[in-house]
């Protein structure tokens, strides 16, 4: 309630805010749809606070989510849009449909009851000889999940479900995450979107450190080392698939440290760059592998990059030489720097 008046909003668009937030964050969405109730008597309806019959209508709410949104924000945006949509709440589902898309479908809904409720153990009311008895009364519902709010003090919050899609443990953890969603924004207002957290502590726990614990040995090894191993254990297993092409870890240890040694006559080492500017094919496998093992690190060279990106980027890194192919070779900027290229026969010679 503090929230609601600081914000200039209504508690019903704090929990319509709050339940859309929720919604978006279990089902992986920036935007969602869900449904509500209205009470569907206009007050420039002349006499309509007399007249007999079920004015309720079931129309859908639209919330989007930016992470970077501040609540507040969030808030105060969905209840503008909530009013001035409210001399269009008493369309029905189809027509809504018609203009808006099927979008506009829902599967959870949100009812706020904020009407007058007798209190607890209060006496029946006589008129006459007639007595009115409060009764009770269970509620279902064909939505997967409906929420029902009750604006007493403190907040009632009920939330019904279908049980051939929840269970009852399912979706007490739903109810529980909305509690924990409204908490934190009514501790902090200005939070952002993508900081409200949704997860339980056991949950968080399993998944930063649980399915985080991954730490493995890892060989004290280059990858060069580690492939010219594998090499060795299998060098007619197949190591490289393009197209009709099948080339065996033998095969490109073989062709990768030709050109190894080819760079290092250049003078590529350790502590150098070599561009690559090669399609990806066989070629460029055996290209980054050669790098590799002369020692020097490779720059990727996107040929379909802009002219003036890949002199820009030649230029930082500065490498010893570019790999590429007559057709990439083509289109790289002139810069100085020699390029080596692959499929030329004197250089397949070499």
């Amino acid at each position: 309630r503090e929230l609601a008046r600081a914000g200039g909003v209504t508690l019903n668009t704090v929990v319509q805010g709050v339940w859309g937030l929720l919604l978006g964050r279990l089902t992986g969405r920036d935007d969602v749809v869900f449904g509500t109730t209205v009470a569907g008597r206009p007050a420039e309806l002349a006499g309509v606070e007399s007249m007999l019959g079920l004015f309720i209508n079931t129309v859908p709410v639209r919330v989007r989510l930016d992470p970077a949104q501040p609540v507040v924000e969030l808030l105060a945006g969905l209840q503008q849009r909530q009013a001035a949509l409210m001399a269009h709440q008493h369309l029905g589902m189809a027509e809504i449909t018609r203009l808006a898309g099927p979008g506009a479908g829902f599967d959870t809904l949100l009812a706020y009851e904020n009407y007058p409720r007798n209190p607890a153990g209060a006496p029946a009311k006589k008129s006459g000889n007639l007595k009115v008895s409060l009764l009770g009364g269970k509620q279902g519902t064909h939505y997967a999940l409906m929420l029902t709010v009750m604006p007493v003090e403190p907040l009632r919050l009920l939330l019904d479900y279908r049980p051939d899609l929840f269970g009852q443990a399912g979706a007490e953890a739903v109810a529980d995450r909305l509690v924990a969603v409204l908490e934190q924004v009514a501790a902090d207002p200005g939070i952002r979107v993508g900081r409200v957290d949704v997860l339980a502590a056991a949950e968080r726990e399993l998944v930063v450190t649980g399915w985080n614990d991954t730490a493995a040995e890892v060989p004290a090894a280059s990858v060069a080392e580690l492939f010219e191993a594998q090499a060795a254990r299998a060098p007619g297993a197949a190591a490289v698939v393009c197209g009709d092409a099948v080339v065996s870890y033998g095969e490109l240890d073989a062709a990768a440290s030709r050109l190894a040694r080819y760079l290092i006559g250049l003078g590529v080492g350790p502590e150098s760059v070599v561009g690559v500017a090669v399609d990806r094919s066989v070629l460029m496998v055996t290209a980054l592998l050669a790098v590799q093992k002369s020692g020097a690190a490779y720059l990727p060279l996107d040929p379909d990059y802009p002219s003036q990106r890949l002199a820009l980027m030649l230029a930082d890194a500065a490498p010893v030489a570019v790999l590429a192919t007559a057709a990439t070779a083509a289109g790289l900027p002139e810069t100085g720097t020699q390029v080596v290229v692959l499929d030329d026969p004197a250089t397949v010679v070499a």
